[in-house]
Order: C-alpha cells, then structure tokens, then sequence
C-alpha cells in the first residue's frame, strides 16, 4: 500500500463517489458515494433508536450574537472558523451565521421543552444535516468549508446515566467502524486541550491512513453543564428547587467516506467494504455468449442471488475493459461466464482482495457467495489492523518520538494529562499533536512523560494529522 495521496482524488472520481463543488472546500456527492452514506445513516438510526434516539431537523442559520456569548464563557471557541453572513445594513445584533455545530440550537430546544415540561428527561436527539466551516487548506472530504454529518445530542439529570449513555453512543461508533467500514481504529480519549470546547470530556476513534496521519472519525462528548449555563437552562421540581442537568454530544461525518477509500486502496485502485458498495456482487460475460444463454443465466442467479447488490455487464466491451472497470469500482466480488463455464454449469470467480480466481458450480454459488462474503470483511479489517499495527511505535525518548513522527509513524509514549503540561507542549509548536489517551490512570505509572520529564499518569499517541 503507498504511503502517498498522489491518486487519492482520482479514486474519488473514478470510483464515481465524489466530486470537487464550483466553491473550493465543497464536494458533490455521487450516487454511489451517497449510498455509502446512506448505508452509514441505515446503521446509526437503527442502533440510536434501540436506544430511544428520534430524529430531528433544525435550521442552519445561528444568531452570531450566541457565538459571542459562547466565547466569553470559554475562550477557546475559534470566530474564525465560523462563516458569518454578510449584509450592507449588518449590526451585531441581527447578524447570523452557519452552523459550525449545533450545541446552541439543541440547548435552545431543550431549554423550551423543559420549562415547558412536554418532555421528559433524558431528552435523546440526532440530526442528519450539513454543517459550514472557514477552512483555508481543503481536502476532498477530509477538510471541507461544507459537509454532512451525524450530531447527536441529549441532555440528562443524572451524570451517571449521561455517562452510561455516553459510552453506549461511544460502542456503537466503534461496531460502525470495524463491522461496517472494516477499519480498525485507534480508541481514546482527548487530552484537555483537544477536547471539544466547554466538554469535560470527549471520547474519539481515529484511523492512521497510508501517508502517516492520523484522521479522527468519530468524537462523542460530555458536556456538562457548559451550555446549560450559556442557555441558562433551568431544570425546576414542583416545588421550585433547581436540579441538575448534563448534556451531551457525539457525531460523524463524511470524511469516513475518505476514509475507506484511503484505507483500503491498492494499487489496482478502489475498494469497498462489502456494507458500503453500491454493488456487491460484478458479473461479467464474456463477449463468446449467446444472448439467449446470457438471458437464460441472468434469470437463474437472479433468483439464486436476490439478497445481494448486482452489477451486470453484458456489454460488447473487451474482457480486460471489463474486469478492469470493475475493479477501479471496488466491487468486492466479481464473477466471470464464458461459454466453458456455461457448458461445465460453473463460474470463475474472484475477490476484489486477490488476484487468485477458483471456479463455482452454478448451483453452489449461493453457498460460496456466504463463505465469500465473511472472508472479504474478515479479512479486510485485518489488513486495515496490521497496517496500523505497523505503523505504531513505542518510545521513551521525546527525540525519538520526533523523529518516529517525521517518518510517517504513530508514537505511544507515557504523558502526564495535565493543562499546564499540555499548554507548554503547544507552545513549542510542533507540526504533530497528541491524538487521544489510550490509557488513563488516577495515579503516577511508574514512568515519566516523555515532554515534561514529571511523573506520567497516562499513555498516549502523538502523530499528525487532519
């Protein structure tokens, strides 16, 4: 696997996902990109609403004075990254702007639910919908001024329930990652100063891709009582006494979308998880077919092959135009009929994982599509482990560590998880971060932090990244 993004964008185009939009930062997404999507928004709705989750929808447009508030109650909120809207007759009061993320606009409807008591607590709430950010270095995908994604919000009376919730939210991302996208992710928490503004703290998975960095896919927060505050939320009991309350978030994105085409590329091109792909299942004749004995087969798989996602290619295009095609697609499975496999009743079939073929009996085909299918995502996400396997190191040595970095590799070294720690190694500005905890202890472990020479209570990986 190249450690490279030379061909990242034409595997984007030519597997027919995504597109570059007429405004830098913005994509088109495909018919079989959003499908992809879709297949990412099937499996979230059904797992989020085994836990109670309803959908919802609300507007784009946020009054930039909230944003304003937002910010003296925590300095970290960056105004740069919000697109605000512009007009000749502005004034601070009635401008607006897009929403960057939503915790503003869920706090104001939680806030009117509970004053109004026509909802009871916890209040559990998704919304699918595009979010805007000023980004000067865009990526297909992976940096965008526009994209779409998954923000999940509720809000609690009790912490430990919050957090219960929290961590369910948290496993749920982690069955999508490695059950759906085959990817195997690398799990944390955020050290202070990389968690979402205002969070006590916010759980990520994230993925190390083919060129060394290191791209977060998902992120799940407790907030507290941040925006609670901000929105002055006020929880009552029929007596007048206020209680608590907590809320959180968590979403995704489609940079998972990139995600998958960079992770799982080879040299032929695309590959798609089994989940994701439009089409499952590529049959291709060869051009020696009858119409009538390509008729006749169609009909049969058809019906022996229903549950599964078809791609037929019968056309008068060579062989090698063919299989070639199907493979820059990424479909996962691909089946090849000529007239010997008609006269022997077998088919030659291929993964989209190995140059290897091996031949089917027709009536079989149903059986060794199961075998196919489980071996394809087992072993998918297997190539996705050891490749980031490969690419972690272990060190001690903050020289080291650099180094390691600057080769392209992840480091797990022991860090003591605290602000002023934190806030001393930012400003050294170095070009790689520290991507999330892997292990937290209350307690020193014995070793010390790799920066600050102070005694570690945790360890953690550093790597650049998106």
């Amino acid at each position: 696997m190249k450690r490279d993004f030379a061909n990242y964008e034409t595997l984007l185009l030519e597997g027919r996902l995504v597109s570059p939009g007429l405004v830098s930062g913005t994509f088109f997404l495909h018919p079989r990109g959003c499908y992809i999507w879709e297949s990412i928004q099937s499996f979230l709705n059904k797992e989020f609403q085994k836990l109670g989750v309803q959908n919802v929808l609300f507007p784009s447009l946020i009054p930039w004075s909230k944003f304003l508030e937002e910010q003296k109650l925590h300095n970290s909120l960056n105004l740069d990254e919000i697109i605000r809207l512009h007009s000749e007759k502005e004034n601070v009061s009635s401008a607006q702007a897009l929403r960057p993320t939503s915790e503003i606009l869920f706090s104001h409807y939680f806030s009117e639910r509970i004053r109004e008591k026509s909802e009871k607590l916890p209040i559990l709430l998704n919304q699918w919908s595009s979010v805007y950010r000023e980004e000067k270095n865009t990526k297909l995908l992976f940096r965008s001024k526009e994209f779409y994604w998954q923000e999940l919000h509720s809000i609690h009376e009790d912490h430990q329930e919050a957090r219960e919730y929290l961590l369910k939210i948290h496993s749920i991302y982690e069955k999508l990652i490695k059950e759906i996208l085959c990817i195997y992710p690398i799990i944390g928490e955020k050290t202070h100063l990389e968690r979402f503004p205002g969070a006590q703290e916010t759980l990520s998975h994230e993925c190390i891709l083919p060129d060394g960095q290191v791209l977060q896919m998902t992120t799940s927060h407790l907030l507290g009582s941040f925006f609670i505050q901000l929105m002055s939320i006020k929880n009552l009991s029929d007596k007048g006494i206020e209680k608590p309350l907590i809320q959180l978030s968590a979403g995704c994105s489609t940079r998972l979308i990139g995600a998958v085409v960079e992770m799982h590329k080879d040299e032929l091109g695309l590959i798609l998880p089994w989940d994701l792909s439009r089409e499952q299942i590529a049959i291709l004749f060869l051009n020696e077919c009858s119409l009538e004995d390509i008729e006749e087969v169609s009909n049969y798989l058809k019906k022996k092959l229903d549950s599964y996602r078809l791609y037929w290619d019968k056309s008068t295009a060579s062989f090698g135009k063919k299989i070639n095609k199907a493979e820059k697609l990424g479909i996962p499975l691909i089946f090849v009929i000529g007239t010997e496999e008609l006269k022997n009743k077998h088919i030659v079939i291929k993964s989209r994982l190995s140059k290897e073929k091996q031949k089917v009996l027709l009536e079989d085909i149903d059986l060794e599509v199961i075998k196919q299918k489980e071996l394809y995502k087992k072993e998918l996400l297997q190539r996705s482990k050891n490749f980031s396997d490969n690419l972690i190191e272990k060190s001690n040595n903050w020289d080291d560590l650099v180094n390691l970095i600057a080769s392209g590799k992840v480091v797990i070294a022991p860090w003591k998880d605290s602000r002023e720690n934190e806030l001393n190694f930012r400003e050294k500005k170095y070009n790689f971060s520290i991507r999330c905890i892997r292990e937290k202890s209350k307690d020193s472990i014995n070793v010390n932090c790799i920066f600050s020479k102070q005694p570690a209570n945790c360890l953690a990986y550093f790597g650049r990244s998106y």
